[in-house]
């Protein structure tokens, strides 16, 4: 296990003629990871951040932004495709960089509609068509995948431990986990422990923060 930091807690997009600073940064605090948010307009000169990581003994993340537009799960094979080539260009990104490994919640994101089991299912099967192509894309570069799970207020099928592990049973690959983050799972969850448990060997990625007060759920 190896321990980081987003660079959200500075600055957000992330560019790299301004923030490459960072990395040493994020060293100087101890980081051992610095994650990386695929915005739209961020910046990202990988060749001169691969050099930066490197000379820091530093290891990147990289997290997308997928939104209804970039949805793997919709019916509509054109916002399908603009996720898969979104997606596509995510790995790309990562592996230049030196990183491994690029997360993001695929699917449901923003989603508004209470979907019946079966409408659910179709869902998760069809974004799992979709990651499945794109494991086989992110292992040719290096690079593992992870599913990022949300809360119901963000999304309306990964919302749970239990449909994210639906999702990478879908996926069927093996550089396909599960991404969990202790914020929405103090919303979801009756048990914190139990949910990392529950992902076990499929738990790519980890997301925590201090949780007190009415956002936390006991264990």
């Amino acid at each position: 296990m190896k321990v980081g930091v987003n660079h959200w807690v500075w600055v957000s997009p992330f560019k790299t003629s301004r923030d490459k600073n960072l990395v040493s940064r994020a060293k100087s605090l101890g980081a051992e990871v610095l994650e990386f948010d695929y915005e739209d307009d961020a910046e990202f000169d990988t060749a001169e951040l691969k050099k930066f990581l490197t000379e820091h003994d530093l290891r990147s993340t990289l997290i997308a932004l997928m939104g209804p537009d970039r949805d793997l799960s919709i019916a509509d094979a054109d916002i399908r495709q603009n996720g898969m080539d979104y997606a596509r260009r995510g790995v790309d990104t990562i592996a230049a960089m030196g990183g491994d490994l690029f997360t993001g919640s695929v699917c449901g994101v923003a989603g508004d509609t209470l979907l019946l089991d079966t409408d659910l299912t179709s869902r998760l099967q069809q974004a799992g068509e979709c990651m499945h192509e794109l494991g086989e894309y992110a292992a040719g570069a290096g690079v593992r995948l992870s599913v990022e799970v949300l809360n119901r207020y963000e999304n309306n099928i990964l919302h749970s431990v239990d449909n994210g592990m639906r999702l990478v049973k879908y996926t069927d690959h093996a550089s396909v986990g599960v991404h969990l983050d202790c914020f929405h799972m103090s919303m979801e969850e009756p048990s914190l422990t139990d949910a990392i448990r529950k992902a076990g060997s499929k738990l790519f990625h980890l997301q925590a923060q201090r949780v007190t007060g009415a956002n936390r759920v006991p264990d």
